[in-house]
């Protein structure tokens, strides 16, 4: 089809990204520690942070409005091959379950 801006974010260098089903988007964003839910158009309509750069996102759960996102510190481009600090958070819950809630990934390299 013809293709089209659906979001510009000026601060925002968007990784992952996932639809939800009202048609808003999900994007990480690694530099600002967060990931954005963001309507077309551009408006932000909601944040969640996390203590680490937010590199993917996306819906799951029993609902499917359960947003994780997984989140590193950048070692930058030099480090990544030995890097094996991840974490995957549960950022936003509708089933009454916490709204953080993290899980350590230790991520073995190949020899």
């Amino acid at each position: 089809g013809r293709r089209r801006t659906f979001a510009a974010l000026a601060d925002c260098p968007p990784d992952g990204i996932t639809i939800d089903a009202e048609g808003a988007v999900w994007v990480a964003d690694v530099p600002n520690q967060r990931s954005l839910r963001v309507a077309d158009g551009g408006d932000i309509i909601e944040e969640r942070r996390v203590d680490r750069g937010a590199f993917a996102c996306m819906l799951g759960g029993p609902s499917g409005t359960d947003l994780y996102v997984v989140g590193a510190h950048w070692p930058g481009p030099a480090a990544l091959a030995t890097f094996t600090d991840w974490m995957i958070y549960l950022v936003r819950s509708s089933a009454g379950r916490p709204s953080r809630v993290a899980v350590k990934l230790t991520i073995g390299r190949a020899e």
